[in-house]
């Protein structure tokens, strides 16, 4: 097997000579392994593999780096030159078992994490990418509140206590403390968050004090889930069946965009609506690791961005 660059043997062009490997992990092919080498030089590069029967080309332009935005980059996920991603998974978590009020004190606790993270930064100057998102969606939305106070509407069913509209009016959480936690969530009006993904399981319309809410139990077939009984009994509760089909135990993933906020050095290239690869490039190009396309004769900032077709 014979594998050039440019015509010249990729042993003298990487510095070492690539390692063959038959049958790869037992398929019915082999490869050709390189680690540990890089293209210094920019330019375009014909690469050229035959066996002495077949011969295959194609083509590599490799490009110079730009220059060098930022020393830090730090990305916050919410479901570690230096980089540093943060993921708050509990959020996710939360949002799968239909635990609204955990899921919304991680959220708390993601943000009062990206205020230390840019207190920080701008105690540096201005070398520090920050970005802020999450690497998917949930189908929750708030759709009003939940009057929870029985003195003031007795025998009144939950459901007919969710209040949406000019009905809803203001949840009566206390102020919250110094990092933004409300020191009580079961309040007589609180926020009405649900999900439009469902398995079977019971609504009680109220925040699980002891432990994290666990809709389902295992069912009789293999595999399959059902409603979780130990919340029947539960002053208010009712069975809502889900629309999922048996053998998913909590709510699912959904496939909106999701918000994505940036600041620092690179930050002006989150804007409009980008595909979520770009995100590398930015963080890429931020560093001084990546080639900056929007340099490149003829070509604007809008073409290289990956926008999504409105």
């Amino acid at each position: 097997m014979t594998v050039t660059l440019n015509g010249e043997d990729h042993a003298k062009v990487f510095g070492k000579p690539a390692v063959f490997i038959e049958r790869e992990d037992g398929k019915d092919q082999s490869a050709l392994l390189l680690r540990d080498v890089s293209l210094s030089k920019p330019g375009a590069y014909r690469i050229r593999v035959t066996d002495g029967t077949r011969t295959r080309e194609l083509s590599w332009n490799v490009y110079g780096t730009g220059a060098r935005k930022a020393k830090n980059v730090i990305l916050f996920i919410g479901d570690g030159m230096s980089f540093l991603m943060v993921e708050s998974g509990l959020i996710d978590k939360y949002s799968h078992l239909l635990d609204m009020e955990r899921a919304v004190y991680d959220t708390i606790m993601l943000d009062n994490a990206v205020k230390l993270a840019r207190d920080w930064a701008r105690g540096r100057g201005d070398d520090t990418l920050i970005l802020v998102l999450a690497d998917h969606n949930h189908p929750i939305g708030l759709v009003g509140t939940i009057e929870d106070d029985m003195s003031s509407v007795p025998n009144l069913p939950m459901r007919e206590r969710v209040r949406v509209y000019g009905q809803a009016g203001f949840p009566n959480y206390p102020a919250p403390d110094a990092d933004g936690y409300p020191p009580r969530v079961d309040v007589s009006r609180r926020l009405a968050l649900f999900s439009a993904s469902l398995p079977d399981h019971y609504e009680t319309f109220r925040p699980k004090l002891d432990k994290p809410n666990d809709p389902t139990v295992a069912g009789k077939e293999p595999g399959t889930f059902v409603a979780n009984e130990q919340y029947k009994g539960l002053p208010g509760a009712i069975l809502r069946f889900g629309n999922l089909p048996a053998m998913m135990n909590a709510s699912v993933h959904s496939g909106e965009d999701v918000i994505l906020t940036a600041m620092g050095p690179g930050s002006d290239r989150v804007r409009g609506q980008i595909e979520n690869t770009e995100v590398f490039r930015v963080i890429a190009e931020a560093l001084g690791l990546g080639h900056d396309l929007t340099s490149a004769a003829g070509v604007t900032p809008e073409e290289t961005r990956g926008r999504l077709p409105r």
